[in-house]
């Protein structure tokens, strides 16, 4: 079997590329998205080192416009993207699956922590073993595809990763690559916006329509936020609800601040009934929720929580679980609180 391996860098595809190199025909492939080009000459070495064939390849205007342009448009519209979730699909495994036909590869690879489950005909996204680690919650829009994709490190814990590859390229040689958006620097993403959207200053209200006090742009803040939001009434106060047309930002506290259940924009995967027992998650590393599903349509669902959440935001994604097996997910795009929507 031949496999086309995506590989940034960093440990993890480093460490898919070598394990899958030992069984299978391979060939990495890095993609230049402008905001990588320091990692080029690593991916090279690591390559060099395991005696595989790579491709550099310049896809940094796809990569703009799939993926940064629509993080700023979620901002600007007063909701809270999450780029890992579309980039998955419409970009990464979407250019890895097209590369793979043209070259003539059985299937791709990644360094991604999930499992690929083969039952009978049939495939699953499924959790990575080490649940700190898991990252099926991004992947949950690639199921369709599943049968061309290999997860090497499905089954692996992250630190037999690390100590193996530190071994091959020595302890230093990964320390630091990691970062939770990989176009934003130190994380800063209120700073990478500065420049990219039209600032507009405003109003705080709480829920009932009290001014709390003022911000300089409703893009600088996300729904679940209690820092930084400069109210000097006693609370604590969390971000409910932005309103860019208004430039206004509703809070509220205690038990106001807690959604009781979402709709979202998405579908099930697997066939669905109220007898099967669901957990959500609605942001990545937070452990799963007991949930109970409304299917409204075929593209549209409510999800219940058992318990009321805080931070619930529109433009997260809902992913939904039987077990460890990814049953469906969506967009949230409605948020429901006990004094309203």
């Amino acid at each position: 079997m031949k496999i086309l391996v995506g590989i940034s860098g960093g440990v993890d595809s480093a460490f898919a590329l070598y394990k899958l190199a030992k069984r299978y025909s391979v060939k990495a492939v890095f993609f230049h998205t402008g905001f990588n080009p320091e990692l080029e000459k690593k991916v090279a070495f690591i390559c060099e080192k395991l005696r595989v064939d790579w491709h550099v390849l310049d896809f940094k205007d796809k990569f703009e416009q799939i993926v940064v342009e629509r993080f700023i448009r979620g901002y600007a519209r007063g909701i809270t993207p999450n780029p890992c979730v579309w980039c998955n699909p419409d970009f990464k495994f979407k250019l890895l699956l097209e590369l793979a036909e043209k070259w003539g590869f059985d299937k791709v690879a990644t360094g991604h922590y999930a499992r690929v489950v083969k039952k009978g005909n049939d495939y699953f996204l499924a959790k990575g073993v080490d649940e700190e680690k898991d990252q099926s919650y991004f992947l949950y829009k690639i199921v369709p595809y599943l049968h061309k994709i290999v997860f090497p490190l499905g089954e692996e814990r992250k630190q037999k990763v690390r100590e193996e590859m530190s071994r091959l390229f020595g302890e230093n040689f990964f320390v630091g690559e990691s970062q939770d958006l990989c176009f934003i620097r130190q994380g800063d993403y209120r700073q990478f916006l500065l420049n990219r959207i039209k600032a507009r200053s405003g109003l705080i209200v709480d829920i009932h329509g009290q001014l709390l006090g003022y911000h300089e742009g409703t893009h600088n803040f996300t729904v679940g936020q209690r820092q930084g939001l400069g109210i000097s009434k006693p609370g604590p106060w969390y971000v409910v609800k932005i309103d860019p047309d208004k430039a206004l930002v509703v809070v509220a506290k205690g038990q106001e601040a807690n959604a009781v259940s979402c709709r979202c924009q998405g579908k099930m995967w697997i066939f669905f009934d109220d007898k099967i027992e669901v957990t959500a998650k609605i942001r990545y590393n937070q452990p799963n929720i007991k949930a109970k599903v409304r299917v409204l349509s075929p593209r549209e669902m409510e999800v219940i929580f058992a318990n009321p959440q805080r931070g619930v935001a529109k433009g997260q994604h809902v992913v939904l679980y039987h077990g460890d097996v990814v049953i469906g997910g969506g967009e949230i795009n409605r948020v429901f609180y006990p004094w309203g929507e």
